[in-house]
């Protein structure tokens, strides 16, 4: 299935780009992050990052549907 993965932040940086569209056979979005930490050599520990599906959180074990759009979001700071 496609779907399409955008990344936030350090994230982004690390990833070397804002969104991509992938083709995958993992099934949940636990799977598809650890999938693309070594696909891609993300650094940032999962349990920092907070998933996204379809522009509402969710959890690693959320099942991913073709065309999905996960979200991957590391803490940020501001003020």
């Amino acid at each position: 299935m496609t779907v399409t993965i955008r990344y936030f932040a350090r994230l982004r940086d690390e990833a070397g780009r804002n969104s991509e569209v992938v083709e995958t056979s993992c099934s949940t979005v636990g799977d598809l992050w650890n999938n693309r930490v070594s696909g891609l050599g993300l650094l940032m520990a999962q349990s920092l990052v907070k998933p996204a599906c379809n522009d509402e959180f969710c959890s690693w074990d959320t099942l991913l549907t073709p065309g999905a759009v996960i979200a991957f979001l590391p803490p940020v700071a501001g003020g």
